[in-house]
C-alpha cells in the first residue's frame, strides 16, 4: 500500500493519515480486490463473447463492452465497497478510542 503526498494536506495530520491508512488496509481485510476480480471473470467474458458475436472484428466490443461494466457493474459496486469500507473503519477507529 502506498500514499500520494497529495492526501497529506487533507488528512491535517497523523489522525487524519491514521484514517485513510485505516480504510485502505480495511479494503485489504474485507478481500475487495478478490471479489472484485471473481466478479469480473463471471461477467466480463461472457459479455465479450456476446458481443464479439455481434461485432466480429470491430473494436466495438471493447468499447461498448467497457461502457456497460462500468455504469452497470463497477460504479454501483465499488460504492457498495466504500460505504462498507468507511463503516468498518469507523467502527475500527470508535474501539480504538473506547
Amino acid at each position: 500500500m502506498f500514499v500520494f503526498s497529495g492526501i497529506l494536506p487533507i488528512c491535517n495530520g497523523d489522525d487524519g493519515l491514521a484514517a485513510v491508512l485505516g480504510h485502505e488496509i480495511a479494503h485489504v481485510v474485507a478481500h475487495h480486490s478478490a471479489e472484485r476480480m471473481s466478479q469480473a471473470l463471471v461477467f466480463v467474458k461472457p459479455l465479450i463473447f456476446v458481443l464479439n458475436i455481434f461485432f466480429w472484428g470491430n473494436i466495438v466490443p471493447i468499447l461498448l463492452g467497457n461502457v456497460m461494466l462500468d455504469l452497470g457493474f463497477a460504479k454501483p459496486g465499488s460504492r457498495k465497497q466504500e460505504v462498507n469500507t468507511s463503516l468498518d473503519t469507523a467502527n475500527i477507529l470508535v474501539d480504538l478510542i473506547i
